[in-house]
């Protein structure tokens, strides 16, 4: 949930001044890492309980355990603080990367509570997962109220509505920080008064996986298959992760609250309070296995996603990607998608197997994880706690990999602006640049960590950097500096510019040309400093009209209109372009046809001869040769 409405959200973006254009790549790149972030948490804790568990003493153990639970919510709490100031003190861009980076530092945290918690409560860690579930759909819900409230009342939506939110998390997680100290304490004072021992387990890993545990791996290989399978086909699940979230409030709550009936119809069919070795044949367990069934529309919508990929300009594509069928199959496909992976919850396993429940007495009664009666853990539920952990930390490190890799192969595919301006942008990219699901296992080859690292150069580095009026894409163009103009970079493009792309800037070449050469030296810096700004400030109005060099252009004052004309054809033409890459190659067309622009006006031959290959869509070396032709002497822009 935090990934949608503290990142995805369209206030939230409002809030940081991030543009429209940049939004789909913006919410890519934040949860790529936040989701390496809480795999990293979920290995480091796995690392940590088993060294805990086998080097240090049982006392010591424990300890770590109640202090990871603890630090885990306190420093949750501080990080979504941290995130509110920042949140609260930005205008525009100056607190994005903070507040980019302690959201990676929540997500770190939250993978710590998704182990931590199932150690120190046992068979009740389970519902802490329940629990997200309902979060998710109250917090859907409450966005939807607070929206109403305050339009209401005509407060400032893009503030208030995650300020409110962050609010929340922040009290959320210090009172978990409270419970688990009260907890804790609680725990330690009912362990020094009791002096009773208990032998250690005497049972054979074999015989401890005798009872209905051992049927427990079914579900787990569901769990994982499930939880692959979605990863694998994630950029084509719809409309959520296809289509831009902060329109799609609805369809997100209807998923959630099936992922809450997921949940609880786990909950009652597998009888996750009885005991762990009640067999599954007996009570409300007899029912376990009909939730195989789960597989077969799961794997049919599945089979449904993956076909749109192979055909995505088909009629049925965009159907389930924009209709009320892609609403309708996206709240099937969760149910049946969450069922299966929550079933590892519901089976024995869930509690009895993640840590802290594994505990037996010398009979075999098993013993609740919080029992404050200092029961001894034997060595084969250690070992049984040590492989359904490791499994757990397998599966999620599965999962996210597979989706992080995706997500790197298809940055490495969109490596170029010019992919971009043919509208490829994340995440909707997955839709209409691939042509086969078996391009997904090339992710698996060695070029895999290559692509890896330039999703960070790609998507985190150059995002962030363009994020600046002074980096990412201008830098392209312009080096700004004391002095604008000597610092105009005039050759950016390197010739990589296409025939179309000029052909489209022609219409505000012309005017622009015939107003510029009619100036002198210093109007020209005047208002190529102006066109500078226009740029830096993502072509919002700026005042044109430079207002230090006001007497210099005095007598260009009737010429109000042509300027005017000249400069609105260009601000219209790029406002026109909501994709960033494409508004880019635009400008980048426009310095490269100012070289030969002001040149162009001596030579009418030469002039119309470019026109006529430009109109004609003659082939870019053709055109390449035309520019050179007619730039053979430096004009005022040229840099020295």
């Amino acid at each position: 949930m935090m990934n949608v409405y503290l990142d995805g959200s369209e206030f939230a973006l409002k809030r940081f001044e991030i543009s429209s254009s940049k939004v789909s790549v913006f919410i890519a790149s934040v949860q790529s890492v936040r989701s390496l972030a809480t795999l990293l948490a979920l290995i480091v804790c796995v690392i940590l309980l088993l060294i805990g568990d086998n080097l240090v003493d049982e006392k010591k153990a424990d300890s770590c355990k109640q202090a990871g639970a603890i630090l885990s919510a306190f420093f949750l709490a501080l990080f979504a603080f941290l995130q509110l100031i920042y949140f609260c003190i930005s205008h525009g861009h100056q607190y994005v990367v903070r507040y980019f980076w302690l959201h990676v530092a929540t997500g770190f945290c939250i993978g710590l509570l998704l182990i931590y918690p199932y150690q120190f409560f046992g068979k009740h860690g389970p519902f802490l997962s329940y629990g997200l579930q309902i979060t998710g759909a109250f917090t859907s819900i409450l966005h939807y109220i607070l929206k109403k409230i305050l339009n209401f009342f005509e407060l400032d939506v893009n503030f208030w509505l995650i300020a409110i939110h962050l609010f929340i998390v922040f009290v959320v997680a210090f009172l978990g920080f409270i419970v688990f100290s009260v907890a804790v304490v609680k725990y330690k004072a009912n362990r020094n008064e009791d002096t009773t021992t208990s032998s250690t387990d005497s049972r054979t890993a074999f015989q401890v996986f005798q009872t209905g545990a051992m049927k427990a791996w079914a579900p787990i290989t569901m769990a994982v298959v499930a939880m692959a399978f979605e990863f694998v086909i994630y950029p084509v699940i719809c409309p959520i992760l296809t289509v831009d979230p902060s329109k799609h409030h609805t369809i997100l709550l209807w998923a959630l609250i099936v992922e809450t009936f997921s949940g609880t119809m786990v909950f009652m069919v597998t009888g996750i309070n009885k005991d762990i070795t009640r067999e599954w044949n007996s009570g409300p367990q007899r029912y376990y296995h009909l939730l195989w069934l789960l597989f077969v529309p799961y794997f049919l919508f599945g089979l449904i996603f993956i076909w749109a990929l192979h055909h995505p300009n088909s009629g049925f594509a965009m159907t389930i990607k924009f209709g009320v069928w892609g609403g309708i199959l996206t709240c099937l496909y969760y149910l049946s998608a969450e069922n299966l992976v929550n079933i590892g919850f519901g089976c024995p396993w869930g509690h009895a197997f993640t840590g802290a429940e594994g505990q037996y007495k010398e009979d075999g009664d098993p013993k609740s994880g919080l029992d404050f009666t200092k029961p001894k853990t034997g060595k084969a539920a250690k070992a049984a706690g040590y492989v359904m952990n490791f499994t757990n930390c397998l599966t999620n490190s599965f999962g996210v990999l597979t989706g992080f890799l995706i997500k790197a192969h298809l940055a490495n595919y969109l490596n170029c602006s010019r992919k971009l301006a043919e509208g490829h942008v994340f995440p909707t990219a997955s839709m209409n640049g691939f042509r086969s699901c078996w391009f997904w296992f090339s992710c698996a080859s060695s070029g895999a960590w290559k692509n890896f690292i330039s999703m960070f150069s790609l998507d985190i580095k150059e995002m962030l950097l363009s994020l600046d009026g002074y980096g990412g894409f201008y830098r392209k163009f312009i080096r700004l500096n004391d002095d604008a103009v000597k610092q105009l970079n005039l050759s950016a493009n390197d010739g990589k510019l296409e025939n179309v792309e000029l052909k489209n800037v022609q219409s505000a070449l012309k005017p622009l040309k015939g107003f510029l050469s009619g100036l002198t030296q210093g109007e020209i810096n005047a208002y190529s400093s102006q066109f500078v700004k226009v740029f830096n400030t993502e072509l919002r109005e700026v005042d044109l009209t430079p207002k230090d060099d006001k007497e210099k252009i005095k007598k260009f004052n009737d010429g109000k209109t042509e300027k005017s004309a000249a400069v609105d054809t260009l601000k219209g033409k790029l406002d026109s372009v909501s994709d960033t890459g494409l508004r880019t190659m635009y400008a980048e067309a426009f310095i490269d046809g100012y070289n030969t622009a002001v040149e162009v006006d001596s030579d009418d031959a030469v002039e119309s001869e470019l026109d006529s290959k430009l109109t004609s869509g003659e082939d870019e070396q053709e055109i390449k040769n035309a520019l050179n032709e007619v730039n053979q002497t430096r004009h005022p822009f040229q840099p020295s």
